[in-house]
């Protein structure tokens, strides 16, 4: 299906898309940790 107001081809895979991408709580709390820590994910 072609969308005249849409910038890229189909993806063949899901995981491209950043919405389906999330972080559960866990890996933000560790984040927030590495983070407060200066160290880089």
């Amino acid at each position: 299906m072609l969308n005249p107001e849409h910038n890229h081809e189909q993806s063949e895979d899901l995981s491209a898309h950043p919405s389906l991408q999330r972080q559960d709580k866990q890996a933000f709390e560790q984040l927030d940790t590495m983070s407060k820590a200066s160290i880089h994910p």
